[in-house]
């Protein structure tokens, strides 16, 4: 029986989330953790997603601990340019293995996501800093 198959989510638009952690000393108060949580909350009534979410190593947080999302544990850089320029061997690894029908990069400016991303796959980059920026006077 496949992962997909155990859980109620078969048929779900399965989600690639790459994180642009910053905070990774404390993952409950990095700012992606709340962005993303908010916005897997809203999506919630526009249909079914099931959402695979990369935190670092040891780091698996509670906020996102939801019935519709799994968190995928690898290394990430705590150095912000490591996390941009150079993936991480799991991340490749993640890309590659884990199945998926989008990927959501927290990291837009980063050009690695296409390079190791299955053919054909649809990315949506995304940073939450677009928000503060629009609001600026």
């Amino acid at each position: 029986m496949s992962f997909w198959e155990a859980i109620d989510y078969k048929n779900a638009r399965k989600v690639l989330v790459i994180p642009n952690i910053t905070n990774s000393s404390n993952i409950e108060k990095d700012s992606f953790i709340d962005v993303i949580h908010n916005h897997i909350k809203a999506l919630d009534k526009y249909g079914e997603y099931f959402w695979n979410v990369l935190v670092p190593k040891g780091n698996v947080t509670k906020k996102l601990n939801l019935p519709n999302v799994k968190q995928i544990e690898i290394h990430i850089p705590g150095d912000m340019m490591n996390q941009r320029a150079f993936p991480s061997v799991d991340l490749i690894k993640v890309l590659k293995d884990t199945e998926y029908d989008v990927i959501y990069s927290h990291l837009p400016d980063w050009p690695q996501v296409g390079r190791y991303a299955k053919f054909g796959t649809k990315i949506i980059g995304y940073s939450h800093w677009f928000e503060v920026i629009k609001h600026l006077p």
